[in-house]
């Protein structure tokens, strides 16, 4: 009697722990979004429920973990490092040396604004330049405990980026971080500007989709925001633009290598001044 209750025990057990197993499993897969770091250039999954860190601190923020990222500049690995280091971190961060993607990286974990993070960085395999500053590593900064399962999947292949990625990310930003976002149908908008980019093959023809955008937020009475579109010879003081979208005085958008972008303009920065 005594045995065939042990059995029937160990039963229940083993239903048990695959009903947990099963299930969370398949919900890690499922909640899952992509994630476009504007300024360093790649792509990651990171969970569903984050959104946009209105503060501007991070990219995206959780109950659970935040991400942000950044190029880095730095001849080697050991370099790129050391300036990450010494330019974001409150105080000398803990470093080792580990291996992504069959590749050395490094880990720092410190502190950054008080707040416990964790950060990879990564040599970028599309390697670009910035106001003459060349960058060939990327960094990846996140609370500690989902680095490595984001930075698995950080992919630096502009593929990712489909115009209707790159519209939804935006659509993020200017409703996390636009002045006058609390007026506007989110719902309804979202629709719109989305069916808008269907069939749309490069981010090119993206522009026009995003002064529709803006349309929106200054029908609602934001006479603030507004989208400097790149063209050809613009440099930062140019009156024609040099690609950003600016909310209030934030700049919530910078066009993928427009003269902003080029120009180290990043989203979050403030606009204090323009040619002077």
């Amino acid at each position: 009697m005594l045995r065939r209750d042990a059995s029937a025990f160990r039963v229940c057990v083993m239903i048990l722990l695959l009903a947990c197993i099963v299930p969370a499993s398949s919900a890690a897969n499922q909640a899952a979004k992509l994630y476009i770091g504007h300024s360093a250039r790649l792509t990651a999954q990171i969970p569903s429920a984050w959104k946009i860190d209105p503060r501007g601190q991070f990219d995206y923020v959780g109950l659970d973990g935040f991400i942000s990222s950044e190029p880095v500049s730095g001849p080697d690995l050991d370099k790129a490092c050391e300036s990450l280091a010494s330019s974001r971190f409150d105080e000398a961060p803990s470093l080792v040396k580990t291996t992504l993607f069959r590749e050395t990286v490094c880990r720092l974990d410190g502190l950054i604004n008080g707040a416990d993070v964790a950060s990879f960085v990564i040599p970028h395999q599309h390697p670009f330049e910035s106001f003459d500053q060349p960058y060939h590593y990327a960094a990846v900064i996140t609370d500690p405990r989902h680095l490595e399962t984001i930075g698995s999947t950080v992919d630096f292949s502009p593929d990712r980026v489909t115009p209707k990625a790159y519209v939804t990310s935006v659509l993020d930003i200017v409703e996390a971080r636009s002045y006058w976002s609390n007026k506007i149908d989110w719902d309804t908008t979202r629709t719109e500007i989305l069916a808008s980019v269907d069939g749309l093959e490069t981010l090119t023809l993206v522009q026009g989709t995003l002064l529709t955008l803006l349309q929106k937020l200054q029908a609602a009475g934001d006479n603030h925001s507004f989208l400097l579109p790149p063209g050809p010879g613009n440099e930062l003081n140019d009156a024609n633009g040099f690609g950003r979208l600016v909310g209030g005085s934030q700049v919530i958008l910078v066009y993928p290598d427009s003269p902003a972008g080029r120009a180290g303009l990043q989203i979050g920065d403030i606009i204090e001044s323009i040619n002077g």
